[in-house]
Protein backbone atom coordinates (compact mmCIF):
# COMPACT_ATOMS: atom_id res chain seq x y z
CA UNK A 1 0.00 0.00 0.00
CA UNK A 2 1.24 3.19 -0.54
CA UNK A 3 2.02 6.34 2.16
CA UNK A 4 0.09 9.01 1.47
CA UNK A 5 3.92 11.27 2.40
CA UNK A 6 6.29 8.74 1.57
CA UNK A 7 10.02 10.02 2.28
CA UNK A 8 11.95 10.66 -1.05
CA UNK A 9 15.25 12.04 -0.65
CA UNK A 10 16.26 14.01 -3.81
CA UNK A 11 18.96 11.80 -4.55
CA UNK A 12 16.70 9.42 -5.01
CA UNK A 13 14.70 11.20 -7.52
CA UNK A 14 18.31 12.39 -9.64
CA UNK A 15 19.07 8.42 -9.05
CA UNK A 16 15.54 7.19 -10.91
CA UNK A 17 16.17 9.83 -13.88
CA UNK A 18 19.73 8.28 -14.70
CA UNK A 19 18.64 4.95 -14.68
CA UNK A 20 15.79 5.82 -17.04
CA UNK A 21 18.02 7.86 -19.09
CA UNK A 22 20.76 4.85 -19.23
CA UNK A 23 18.69 1.76 -19.06
CA UNK A 24 21.56 0.46 -17.26
CA UNK A 25 22.65 0.39 -13.64
CA UNK A 26 26.15 0.31 -14.28
CA UNK A 27 26.73 3.06 -17.01
CA UNK A 28 24.05 5.37 -14.06
CA UNK A 29 26.34 4.42 -11.32
CA UNK A 30 29.15 5.72 -13.09
CA UNK A 31 27.72 8.80 -14.28
CA UNK A 32 26.42 9.68 -10.60
CA UNK A 33 30.17 8.58 -9.24
CA UNK A 34 28.44 5.63 -7.40
CA UNK A 35 28.97 1.60 -6.90
CA UNK A 36 26.40 -0.26 -8.99
CA UNK A 37 25.37 -2.05 -5.89
CA UNK A 38 24.61 1.27 -4.19
CA UNK A 39 22.86 2.67 -6.54
CA UNK A 40 20.44 -0.45 -6.97
CA UNK A 41 19.97 -0.41 -3.10
CA UNK A 42 18.67 2.64 -3.52
CA UNK A 43 16.50 2.35 -6.18
CA UNK A 44 15.10 -0.82 -4.60
CA UNK A 45 14.60 1.16 -1.67
CA UNK A 46 12.98 4.15 -3.28
CA UNK A 47 10.64 0.92 -5.05
CA UNK A 48 9.47 -0.38 -1.81
CA UNK A 49 9.08 2.99 -0.17
CA UNK A 50 6.59 3.96 -3.16
CA UNK A 51 5.34 0.01 -3.61
CA UNK A 52 5.47 0.01 -7.10
CA UNK A 53 7.89 -1.39 -9.69
CA UNK A 54 9.63 1.38 -11.53
CA UNK A 55 11.54 -1.00 -13.12
CA UNK A 56 11.60 -4.20 -14.92
CA UNK A 57 15.24 -5.74 -15.01
CA UNK A 58 16.93 -9.22 -15.73
CA UNK A 59 20.51 -9.73 -15.93
CA UNK A 60 20.09 -8.46 -19.64
CA UNK A 61 17.84 -5.19 -19.76
CA UNK A 62 16.51 -2.80 -18.25
CA UNK A 63 13.00 -1.01 -18.84
CA UNK A 64 10.43 1.08 -17.21
CA UNK A 65 7.15 0.02 -16.22
CA UNK A 66 4.26 1.76 -17.06
CA UNK A 67 4.48 2.92 -13.33
CA UNK A 68 7.65 3.80 -13.66
CA UNK A 69 7.29 5.69 -17.29
CA UNK A 70 4.83 8.22 -15.34
CA UNK A 71 6.83 8.39 -11.97
CA UNK A 72 9.77 9.48 -14.41
CA UNK A 73 8.01 12.06 -15.64
CA UNK A 74 7.05 13.39 -12.56
CA UNK A 75 10.23 12.87 -11.02
CA UNK A 76 12.15 15.36 -13.51
CA UNK A 77 9.42 17.92 -12.75
CA UNK A 78 10.24 17.78 -8.94
CA UNK A 79 14.19 17.99 -10.06
CA UNK A 80 13.57 21.03 -12.63
CA UNK A 81 11.45 23.11 -9.47
CA UNK A 82 14.46 21.73 -7.05
CA UNK A 83 16.53 23.43 -9.46
CA UNK A 84 14.57 26.41 -10.40
CA UNK A 85 14.14 27.20 -6.67
CA UNK A 86 18.18 27.07 -6.17
CA UNK A 87 18.23 29.49 -8.91
CA UNK A 88 15.46 31.69 -7.27
CA UNK A 89 17.21 31.53 -4.16
CA UNK A 90 20.22 32.79 -5.68
CA UNK A 91 18.86 35.43 -6.95
CA UNK A 92 17.40 36.34 -3.41
CA UNK A 93 20.74 36.43 -1.60
CA UNK A 94 21.54 39.24 -4.87
CA UNK A 95 18.11 41.07 -3.82
CA UNK A 96 16.65 41.14 -6.37
CA UNK A 97 13.25 39.41 -5.05
CA UNK A 98 11.98 39.52 -1.64
CA UNK A 99 12.08 36.02 0.53
CA UNK A 100 11.17 32.89 -1.06
CA UNK A 101 9.56 29.51 0.56
CA UNK A 102 10.22 26.22 -1.17
CA UNK A 103 7.56 23.37 -0.47
CA UNK A 104 7.14 20.51 -3.01
CA UNK A 105 4.95 17.11 -3.52
CA UNK A 106 6.52 14.21 -4.59
CA UNK A 107 3.14 13.44 -6.14
CA UNK A 108 1.12 15.62 -8.55
CA UNK A 109 -1.22 13.00 -8.69
CA UNK A 110 -1.34 10.04 -7.10
CA UNK A 111 -4.58 8.51 -8.71
CA UNK A 112 -2.26 8.20 -11.56
CA UNK A 113 0.39 6.08 -10.00
CA UNK A 114 -2.64 4.25 -7.93
CA UNK A 115 -4.17 3.20 -11.07
CA UNK A 116 -1.00 1.86 -13.03
CA UNK A 117 -0.34 -0.34 -9.84
CA UNK A 118 -4.30 -2.18 -10.29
Amino acid sequence: MLELNPTIEMRQWRYVVAVAEELHFTRAAERLHLTQSSLTRQILQLEETLGLQVFNRDTRNVKLTTAGEVFVDEARRVLASADRAVRLKGETDDGEFGDVRIAYSPFIDLRAVNYLKT
